[in-house]
């Protein structure tokens, strides 16, 4: 009690600040770093968050997308899709509106609601809110192209293949010589 009524606690030094290097800190998520990557024609993805990190709800992924690829939705996804474009620029279309985005720009889709991406110049973006498990498709994916390709051989076998991991994209294109959509 005398070292309480005095200001003092139980700690009886104060811990010196470490210097550490900011890419040896794990919590620092900068653009370079990533707890995973995988490359396609088109896009790359970088995990930042990963579903363990969130109680088991969300991934966050940092994806840069190449000028002239385009994504479609067109099957009802159940969850909340949240955007944030960092830079770049695309078209956005969300049921039948569609929406010029460029960078420092929040995309909000709501449940139940089908869309497409269509990237106008190379961009930069943060998917925030997929209630998807993109990590573990991409992982199953590698191992059943390689394994058991016949599992994804038809067009309607890989889009429940996707579908069991809440991915509700049914077409990607990448065209590289694209020169306006």
């Amino acid at each position: 009690m005398e070292m309480y009524r005095s200001g003092k606690s139980l700690n009886r030094e104060k811990p010196e600040p470490v210097e550490t290097p900011r890419e040896q800190v794990a919590q620092l998520r900068t653009p370079e770093s990533a707890l995973v990557r995988y490359e396609g024609e088109g896009f790359s993805l970088a995990l930042k968050v990963g579903k363990w990190e969130t109680g088991g709800c969300k991934e966050i992924w940092h994806v840069s997308l190449k000028k002239g690829l385009s994504v479609e939705f067109a099957y009802p996804h159940q969850g909340y899709e949240l955007l944030y474009v960092k830079s770049g620029k695309l078209q956005v279309t969300i049921m039948d509106e569609t929406y010029l985005v460029e960078g420092d720009t929040l995309i909000d889709i709501p449940p139940y609601h089908i869309y497409s991406i269509k990237i106008l110049e190379d961009t930069a973006l943060y998917n925030y809110g997929g209630e998807h498990d993109l990590m573990a498709l991409l992982e199953d994916l590698r191992s059943v192209g390689k394994n058991a390709p016949e599992r994804l051989n038809t067009p309607e076998k890989y889009r429940q293949f996707l579908r069991r991991y809440g991915v509700y994209a049914t077409n990607l294109t990448y065209n590289k010589d694209t020169s306006c959509f």
